[in-house]
């Protein structure tokens, strides 16, 4: 990983002015970055560093980009604004007063064909949660007894998994107005992020502080915790794929970790040292935006991969053996020489001895 700018150009009004939420598009063709200083969002060009465009939008509480970014999403104490952009155009479609003190708003940042949301609203002097339509009209208000503090949407967006001040970890069906399930996480800690990596795993992290692995489902296997864990997590991350996990560590430490779907599990790949507070990383996790601890300055850097020719190695071999139990199978018949079989071997074959 290697830095390629730094973004340090900002004028702030005051010593209590800063840089409060940091965002990358989901799609790597939309080369720009999005950052809020109280109350105005600033788009800026990462191959230029211009400005494109700037506009008032109070986003003390959240701002997420969603909805294969053409949606932003502001909210303040008492209030919520959904954004709407083509180009350099942000429209506001629609905006929701709240009575009730907002913690933290959550929209699905996963990409989904159905055309429909619902948003989770967490609110600062009651216990449960909000859920709203992509109208932002109330949907439900679950009032189970328990402080959110960490969210993540399934990949259909209408069930959500829930972390707690408590350390519980709990699953909802949003849409059907319903808790599915309590997910056993390992610690009794209060959950600071929560990533769900596919139907059936999640990754939890905890003021232990420790990072689990925990079953989503049946929960028949106990939660596995990622070794090394020694400092509290401050930043959570995974690739669009969810097989690559990035923590941020309150000792300016980043390690990513590679899930391996065989084992179920996670292995450490890489650690860095980094003076940071707060990082975004691309779907594909090539790029990464980086805020610093005094919140004044931005930093990109791109992510190189090294691959490895050994996986591709094996990769061969498991064909190879494929191809075996292929001919395990048919070694009764007399092989036809215009099969199929008989063309792929044979390419095979060609392309072993190349």
């Amino acid at each position: 990983m290697h830095k390629t700018m730094v973004f340090n150009e900002i004028s702030f009004l005051n010593d209590l002015n800063k840089i409060r939420y940091i965002a990358l598009p989901s799609n790597p063709d939309n080369n720009y970055m999005l950052f809020s200083i109280d109350g105005v969002i600033y788009k800026y060009d990462l191959s230029t560093k211009e400005l494109c465009f700037s506009f008032k939008a109070s986003a003390y509480r959240a701002m997420q980009i969603y909805d294969d970014d053409h949606k932003i999403l502001t909210c303040d104490s008492k209030i919520v604004k959904i954004w709407e952009f083509e180009g350099n155009n942000p429209d506001l479609i629609t905006s929701l007063p709240i009575e009730d003190k907002i913690e933290t708003f959550y929209a699905p940042t996963r990409k989904t064909d159905k055309g429909s949301y619902f948003y989770i609203g967490v609110f600062q002097e009651m216990t449960g949660f909000k859920v709203y339509n992509n109208k932002l009209s109330e949907h439900w208000y679950c009032r189970d007894q328990l402080q959110v503090t960490a969210l993540d949407f399934t990949s259909n967006c209408e069930i959500v998994l829930v972390g707690t001040k408590n350390g519980g970890t709990h699953l909802y069906d949003v849409k059907a107005k319903k808790k599915i399930s309590d997910v056993k996480n390992g610690s009794g800690k209060s959950v600071s992020h929560i990533n769900i990596l596919d139907d059936e795993f999640c990754c939890v992290s905890t003021d232990d502080p420790a990072v689990y692995i925990c079953q989503i489902n049946d929960g028949t296997r106990e939660p596995y915790k990622l070794d090394t864990i020694d400092q509290k997590t401050v930043c959570m991350q995974t690739s669009s794929d969810r097989k690559t996990l990035l923590l941020g560590f309150e000792n300016s430490t980043i390690e990513f970790w590679k899930y391996r779907t065989d084992k179920q599990d996670f292995k450490l790949l890489k650690q860095i040292k980094e003076d940071f507070k707060v990082f975004n990383i691309d779907p594909l996790c090539t790029s990464m935006l980086m805020l610093n601890p005094r919140c004044r300055d931005i930093e990109f850097h791109i992510i190189e991969w090294d691959w490895n020719t050994s996986m591709i190695d094996q990769d061969l071999q498991n064909i190879n053996l494929d191809f075996e139990n292929i001919d395990d199978d048919f070694k009764d018949d007399e092989p036809d020489k215009n099969s199929k079989i008989s063309n792929v071997k044979n390419k095979q074959r060609s392309q072993t001895a190349c």
